[in-house]
């Protein structure tokens, strides 16, 4: 994992690239396979999604270690030192582009 600071339009946004953020991508379809089935979720989300909590073990712990590796990466450009983990999920979505209504659309 390298992270890069790049600037980006006339007001020079920050933006931190980090390439092979998790460094174990198996280890971390391992854990999503663990948490099956995925319900659908009923509220805007366009398909499966199975959030966790403290209690889902190694999905929390990887997630907990994810935003201490980025919080590191983007202290400087941002001027913060640590996240607050408010909500946690593995998602799929499984509607067609067809199917989704604007708001679905719209870069988020």
């Amino acid at each position: 994992m390298k992270p890069a600071l790049r600037h980006f339009g006339k007001s020079q946004t920050p933006v931190v690239v980090i390439d092979d953020f998790s460094g174990s991508l198996e280890r971390i379809l391992e854990i999503a396979d663990e948490l099956a089935p995925y319900p659908r979720h009923t509220n805007y989300y366009p398909g499966l999604r199975r959030i966790f909590t403290a209690e889902d073990g190694a999905a929390n712990a990887y997630v907990e270690e994810a935003c201490d590796r980025a919080a590191q990466c983007s202290a400087d450009a941002f001027g913060f030192e640590a996240f607050d983990l408010v909500e946690a999920s593995f998602s799929m979505v499984t509607l067609k582009p067809t199917e989704l209504t604007p708001p679905q659309r719209a870069p988020h």
